[in-house]
């Protein structure tokens, strides 16, 4: 974390999410946000950054919204819901109740905010333009809304803050969003200028390089005059030799590990030449990871055709096979080694247009939360009950 970007260049986008933020109660929009206050009162500290009970209460009910709001889009838990009933109820995802889970997450979010706003102060400082800035779009806002800043104060008092935490807590947002892009450059840029072979091969890690035998039972692909591929549809008998090939395939990769005649790397290659699928990576195979835009595109392509593809590919470990269903046909899936520094060659560019940026929110997350266990919290933090303070949506007043 000690080489950071020297010139910043905040877009609007960071802006506005900063801003907007500070409404979130009073008109029911959900987002996270913090404020720091350097003083006593402080129930959470990270170094010189410290967040007071109001902050923390805002804190609270935003990031029991966002518990909630995975439970339900995320997971499907549609019975999930702000009551006593459903905290109390025991979790399906772990031990514990739903309510002991949110808790948890709660106050963990609140950690990351702390040492969020820290590594942005450690390496940068907000400009006076950039402070005008944000005050105005804040205001510009709260404007728009048809509010005073009064009438905020007086909605939002039996909640534990006004609105000036409010804009403070916009710029401080401002800070958490804008602090990867100081640390790592805009889209992970200083990544990419050396130093960081280690933590990038670890990201690496993160990829299923994959080889990927897609034996159709409906289609056939010939080479034509010119020697390239031509797709055609299969007869009778060539189907059901092709569903024969799935059941030998299937049987050889069942053997692997007993000692019979069995699946190999050398066999697989040898099919793989004799039913193309990509003539571009058949030979080198595909990197595939959650985070990247390639990996995503190829499994919503064609109506999420490759969905199944890209699920097992992402789950085999290095040298296991797998196989997915798709229609009109099977494909079966050998994951092998990842090639040291693949991300820089353009052979694989296709996979790794977004890997600095994608790199650099892991690098930042991973900073995160490793840095909380050194999150200090008072007492009087775990005297709050996180049950009995409402979401965001719940919060919603008129004035």
């Amino acid at each position: 974390m000690s080489k950071v970007n020297e010139k910043r260049r905040p877009t609007p986008a960071v802006i506005i999410a900063a801003v907007i933020i500070g409404l979130a109660l009073l008109f029911g929009i959900v987002f996270g946000t913090v404020a720091i206050v350097r003083s006593a009162t402080s129930l959470v500290l990270y170094k010189n950054v410290g967040l007071d009970g109001g902050v923390v209460n805002y804190l609270a009910s935003t990031y029991k919204q966002d518990y909630l709001t995975y439970l339900r889009r995320d997971l499907g838990i549609t019975e999930a819901a702000d009551t006593a009933e459903f905290w109390s109820t025991k979790s399906t995802l772990g031990e514990g109740s739903f309510g002991e889970a949110m808790t948890e997450f709660v106050s963990e979010k609140i950690k990351r905010v702390a040492v969020g706003a820290y590594l942005f102060d450690r390496y940068s400082r907000l400009t006076k333009a950039e402070r005008d800035m944000i005050d105005a779009a804040a205001a510009d806002v709260l404007a728009r809304e048809g509010a005073s800043e009064r009438a905020f104060n007086e909605a939002a008092a039996k909640y534990g803050f006004k609105y000036d935490d409010m804009r403070r807590a916009a710029r401080l947002i401002y800070k958490m969003n804008t602090a990867l892009s100081v640390i790592f450059g805009e889209g992970g840029y200083n990544l990419a200028g050396g130093g960081y072979t280690a933590e990038l091969e670890e990201f690496l890690a993160s990829y299923s390089r994959v080889k990927l035998l897609y034996i159709s039972t409906e289609k056939g692909y010939k080479r034509n005059d010119k020697g390239e591929y031509e797709e055609y549809s299969l007869s009778a008998e060539e189907r059901e030799a092709a569903l024969g090939q799935i059941a030998e395939v299937r049987e050889l990769i069942a053997a692997v590990g007993t000692g019979d005649r069995q699946m190999s790397s050398v066999m697989f290659d040898s099919l793989i030449d004799e039913h193309p699928f990509n003539l571009s990576y058949d030979d080198t195979g595909f990197y595939l990871s959650p985070a990247s835009a390639y990996t995503e595109g190829f499994a919503t392509a064609e109506d999420g055709r490759y969905a199944s593809v890209v699920s097992t590919a992402l789950s085999l470990s290095v040298g296991e096979f797998g196989e997915a269903d798709i229609p009109g046909g099977v494909c079966f899936i050998y994951r092998i080694e990842n090639e040291t520094g693949a991300y820089v060659y353009s052979l694989y560019s296709d996979f790794f247009d977004d890997f600095y940026a994608d790199a650099a929110e892991y690098l930042y997350d991973k900073a995160l939360s490793e840095s909380i266990s050194g999150v200090k919290i008072k007492k009087k933090f775990r005297e709050i009950d996180f049950y009995s303070i409402p979401c965001n949506w719940s919060l919603a007043v008129k004035i």
